[in-house]
């Protein structure tokens, strides 16, 4: 006799009202199970919801850091294009034009014979020390302006100890939203830009 037949010999044997009993009992529990799930589900369900919203929120801000990006970009290509009319213009006039740091200390020297060089180290900083109808001007030079910004820890220090060692950064292009700590001579257009304290841009 195999377990189903011994199975129904015992349900043959049993009562009438005990198997009612046990069919009530085994649907009981089965409606259990089926409430438990139920309350399971729900429960997911509201834990789902500041998901989805915080997934909303998450998509909305990937969605801005793009349209940040495109704007970059074209802030980018707004640059190169200045930058290459100014380069052109330049080069209408036969003027050398600076395209790394060194050369735009060249180009410095050779077209402002009034600054002489007292002391120089492109491994120190400032890089040198310049005179200027006998005045001593400490100066950084950066191809781009915002290059110089990596010095802003070192500034700071020098601040500390009441020794605000640069005076002025040389450049060849400043952008119109680069901010710098010390005044900044951009030579390709030959404009200076004032500085911005530092701890407003911290």
């Amino acid at each position: 006799m195999n377990a189903y037949d011994m199975e129904v010999e015992v349900l043959l044997g049993l009562s009438e009202q005990r198997i009612k009993f046990l069919i009530e009992n085994f649907i009981k529990n089965k409606l259990s199970d089926i409430n438990n799930f139920v309350q399971v589900r729900d429960k997911l369900l509201k834990e789902l919801i500041p998901l989805q919203e915080k997934a909303k929120k998450l998509e909305e801000g990937v969605k801005n850091i793009e349209r940040n990006i495109l704007k970059y970009q074209e802030s980018l290509k707004t640059t190169h294009r200045y930058r290459r009319k100014i380069f052109e213009e330049i080069r209408k006039r036969d003027v050398f034009v600076p395209d790394s740091e060194t050369s735009l200390i060249i180009f410095f020297l050779q077209t402002h014979p009034e600054y002489t060089i007292k002391k120089f180290s492109s491994h120190s900083f400032p890089d040198a020390i310049l005179l200027n109808e006998g005045k001593e001007i400490s100066v950084e030079f950066e191809y781009i302006a915002y290059s110089f910004n990596r010095h802003k820890p070192q500034l700071a220090k020098a601040k500390e100890n009441n020794k605000y060692h640069c005076d002025l950064c040389i450049c060849w292009h400043h952008r119109s939203g680069d901010r710098l700590p010390v005044p900044c001579w951009a030579l390709s257009t030959d404009e200076i830009f004032p500085a911005v304290n530092i701890n407003e841009e911290e």
